[in-house]
């Protein structure tokens, strides 16, 4: 029986083997899609509550709220330079 402590496991092997992959593309392109789609359904969410004379109630202003801030949680791909000299960039 093998060593647990020394023997590879094969999913940390794969890991392992494809450490220098990246999906930051994947990542900018879903934030490119759902961003935007996400200004247009609350603009337009505010616009129907206007046009229909409903005042805006404190999920809009949530909604609203958790809307601006949400650009600031977007992943930012930058690496220092202590990563670069070590082959993780």
């Amino acid at each position: 029986m093998a060593d647990p402590f020394t023997a590879v496991n094969p999913v940390m092997q794969y890991q392992l083997d494809h450490i220098q992959d990246t999906r930051v593309s994947s990542l900018y392109a879903a934030a490119a899609v759902c961003l935007p789609a996400a200004y247009i359904t609350v603009f337009l969410r505010v616009l129907s509550r206007r046009l229909g004379d409903i005042r805006l109630g404190s999920d809009d202003w949530c909604i609203m709220f958790a809307l601006v801030r949400t650009p600031s949680t977007l992943p930012v791909h930058e690496h220092s330079q202590a990563d670069r000299e070590n082959g993780l960039s």
